[in-house]
């Protein structure tokens, strides 16, 4: 698939998620992660896993600056959790970003992440 017939393809979260994730992968000097967040049981107790409430959906690093990135579903808003944390790492200096087409993340983590470098 080329990279500008994936996002014209997505119709839900996980497919932006999906395509997001494969193009991000290919930025040069940068390393993605999945973010899963939530809670289950384990040897009688609960414990959390993720980096919390409101987290975006993808972490990594790209020229040595960390990026948070939320995927969300054609039309979509963020949550005001998400809104949050957004704002709280962009003020020490996190690139966060947001939307619901794969190949305009990718552009828009391109160009915050390599601002100034």
């Amino acid at each position: 698939m080329i990279s500008s017939e994936c996002s014209k393809m997505a119709e839900s979260e996980s497919d932006v998620l999906r395509e997001t994730l494969a193009l991000l992968e290919t930025i040069p000097r940068s390393r993605w992660h999945r973010n899963n967040v939530g809670m289950m049981k384990t040897r009688g107790r609960f414990v959390r896993y993720g980096l919390g409430v409101g987290s975006p959906d993808i972490v990594g690093c790209v020229n040595g600056r960390f990026v948070g990135v939320e995927c969300k579903a054609p039309g979509k808003a963020l949550e005001p959790e998400q809104v949050a944390w957004a704002r709280e790492w962009q003020a020490i200096g996190a690139v966060v970003v947001w939307g619901d087409d794969a190949l305009e993340i990718r552009n828009e983590v391109m160009r915050a992440a390599t601002e100034g470098v």
